[in-house]
């Protein structure tokens, strides 16, 4: 006969990550005889904050899990009242006792994720599944031939529950099903007292209709245009927010003088300045106009938020960060790293200098866990946090609280609220925190040619959003794609097209972020203890951007190259002119070449840049290309070249030779350009390319 200590099982709370949270303290753990079946204790304590509040008990109708959260921002309440819409019954209380069970069990009793930890989020999205399938079953419930329905029985019929699931089906619901469905067949009849299995069979289509799309490149330059204008006016007129921001402990400062006499602040000697006189005092009269302009507390409040929603999305725009990456910040985030050491002649005189670069750090959820892991920062990414910093302090000193180790975005709610605060939570933002110059982001037809170029399998007639005359549908996780696409492609596009700062940006990310850069791990990703090496989760840019490089390369020679109109002509012209003909004719497929292309590419066997008289393939750095001599590609192995670069060129400088005067040296090196120019284009061109002889 087995012994109680056999018999007995223990569950913890998957919820509950004591790596992770601590500063949290731990709920219950419940041990129970296997042999008999599980009743939860009424008084069951499934959340406990860092003062040892119990903020979410079985017995509840309440349960906030928030002092688990990873997640910067916070997550909502489980509120079982919502089901009963203010009436009661028992079978509403069965149904919803129901609803606790199965939430125990996915939290207790099914090991969830890469460690067997559950994200409250997830908890979250299987009680809004949950909540929709109780509501569902109470009003099955009042057809009277139905009887009283139950989650139980919804669980267990196929008809039924593919009936709740066209009735709800959307995108993200469709998703939360989906993983609610397979927590319920691990848990199995075992647990749950019911089986499930006739629901997996059930078809429940994971519609994505909202692929992250690349922002056509008119509309990406011109939001750069703004961010860049708005944060170094931010920047330059912010320097003393934090003082002003702490002023605000005294509740009558920024008050206007009639509201100080209503509240009998006293004689005039006692007013405090109002919001005006505020700012000009702190010389924050230059930032906080227009459309920053404020009069009062709430104002102020929301302007602060508009600031902080700039900055955030300077971040995304500049560093591809995800929302949660930018999101979970914390203060002095920027740091430099050493990306080559001091190197010194045997003199001991340095002949070259030690190179640093500046990064921005945060934290990524992989594997699980939370993991430190950076990206290059440039100018205006160091002033966003520098601004952020600023508010950041302000807000801490408002209220007599130490927030270095907070979140950098932290909400400015609290200004207009006379009282001591205890705890500062992560900022929100709604549409109103959102600038003007978002809304005249307007679709050309350009800009919808583009779109539909960039995605064959998709057609954008049918998404509304995406129409002409329509307002860019903007979403920060749309940054990360667009940034890698543009930065990858930066070789690509012509450099005037490029704004000066978001060069910057490719140029180095270019060199940082390169297959051949030896410490981008080191610098950029983690250390994994358990391989111990270094580094790059998975969703960080640089994957993005060094996967898009060959297909942008390739996608490049196909629409630059492949398929033109006109003769090519060089060394390596004449034989993609040969496969321009096959293509024409049919005789190899365009999906064919792109992929070869692709693997040359990636091997290092292949490379394209565009020149003054077509393009280039040479693998690696050109000499001449870098110093201007571009009739050095009539004769160059590498080169393609196009006779209507050629006219051109012959035009530019026969026009510009008549700036020089005869004897000089630029009249010399000019006059020698055009005769190359002019006998390539004699012997090479006006003759039949199979008769031609190199030059």
């Amino acid at each position: 006969m087995p012994n109680l200590n056999e018999r007995l099982k223990t569950l913890e709370n998957t919820c509950f990550n004591a790596d992770e949270l601590t500063d949290a303290l731990a709920p219950d753990s419940l041990s129970f005889d296997k042999s008999v079946e599980l009743e939860i204790p009424h008084d069951f304590v499934l959340c406990r904050d860092t003062n040892n509040k119990v903020t979410a008990m079985f017995g509840d109708n309440v349960w906030d899990f928030n002092p688990y959260r990873l997640s910067a921002n916070r997550i909502s309440v489980f509120n079982f009242e919502t089901i009963t819409e203010g009436s009661s019954c028992p079978h509403t209380s069965a149904i919803i006792n129901e609803m606790k069970i199965i939430l125990f069990h996915l939290m207790y009793s099914r090991p969830a994720g890469h460690t067997g930890m559950l994200a409250v989020s997830t908890l979250y999205n299987y009680f809004i599944v949950l909540s929709k399938a109780a509501k569902y079953c109470i009003r099955l419930s009042e057809i009277p031939t139905l009887g009283e329905v139950t989650l139980k029985e919804l669980f267990s019929d196929e008809r039924l529950f593919a009936l709740f699931v066209t009735e709800h089906q959307k995108p993200a619901f469709n998703s939360k099903a989906k993983a609610l469905v397979n927590g319920l067949l691990f848990l199995g009849e075992s647990i749950l007292r019911f089986d499930v299995t006739a629901i997996a069979d059930v078809d429940i289509d994971r519609l994505d209709n909202d692929q992250t799309v690349i922002i056509p490149q008119r509309i990406y330059l011109l939001i750069g245009d703004h961010l860049e204008s708005d944060i170094k006016h931010i920047h330059k007129y912010s320097r003393r927010i934090a003082a002003f921001l702490a002023k605000f402990k005294d509740p009558y400062y920024g008050l206007s003088h009639e509201r100080q006499k209503a509240l009998a602040v006293g004689g005039t000697a006692q007013w405090r300045p109002d919001m005006s006189q505020a700012l000009k005092g702190h010389g924050l009269n230059k930032l906080f106009k227009g459309e920053f302009g404020v009069s009062n507390r709430n104002e102020l409040q929301k302007v602060l938020a508009k600031i902080q929603y700039i900055c955030k999305l300077t971040l995304h725009y500049y560093t591809g960060m995800r929302n949660q990456e930018v999101q979970r910040m914390k203060p002095k985030s920027i740091s430099k790293s050493v990306c080559s050491e001091e190197v010194k002649a045997k003199d001991g005189k340095v002949i070259d200098k030690k190179k640093v670069v500046e990064v921005i750090s945060s934290t990524t959820k992989f594997t699980g866990q939370r993991v430190k892991v950076s990206w290059f920062a440039p100018d205006e990414v160091k002033m966003a946090v520098a601004v952020l910093e600023r508010i950041h302090k302000g807000l801490s000193a408002l209220h007599n609280l130490n927030l270095k180790d907070d979140w950098l975005f932290t909400t400015t709610e609290f200004i207009k609220v006379n009282k001591q605060i205890s705890e500062i939570y992560p900022a929100t933002f709604r549409e109103r925190h959102k600038p003007s110059w978002l809304k005249d982001l307007v679709v050309t037809e350009l800009d919808f040619k583009e779109l539909n170029n960039s995605d064959d399998e998709r057609d954008f007639l049918l998404e509304e959003k995406y129409q002409i005359g329509e307002v860019w549908p903007l979403h920060s996780h749309q940054f990360r794609r667009s940034l890698a696409y543009y930065a990858s492609n930066a070789g690509f596009v012509s450099e005037a097209s490029l704004k000066a700062q978001l060069k910057h940006v490719t140029r180095a990310m270019t060199r940082y972020y390169s297959n051949n850069f030896e410490k981008t791990e080191s610098i950029f990703g983690y250390f994994n203890e358990k391989t111990g090496k270094y580094e790059l989760p998975p969703e960080h840019i640089i994957k993005e951007f060094r996967t898009g490089i060959p297909y942008n390369m390739a996608d490049r020679v196909l629409s630059d190259i492949l398929g033109s109109d006109e003769p090519l002509y060089g060394k390596t012209g004449s034989y993609i002119e040969r496969q321009n003909e096959a293509l024409r004719n049919g005789e190899v497929l365009i999906t064919e070449v792109r992929e070869e292309t692709v693997k040359k590419v990636e091997k290092g066997e292949f490379a394209y840049r565009e020149t003054l008289l077509g393009g280039c393939t040479k693998v690696g750095d050109c000499d001449s290309f870098m110093l201007g001599d571009f009739t050095s590609c009539l004769t160059c192995e590498g080169a393609i070249i196009k006779e209507s670069n050629v006219d051109r060129e012959i035009e530019l400088t026969a026009e510009e030779l008549e700036l020089y005067e005869d004897d000089s040296g630029e009249h010399q090196l000019t006059k020698a350009n055009l005769d190359a120019l002019v006998k390539f284009k004699k012997h090479r061109i006006n003759r039949e390319p199979s008769e031609a002889a190199e030059v």
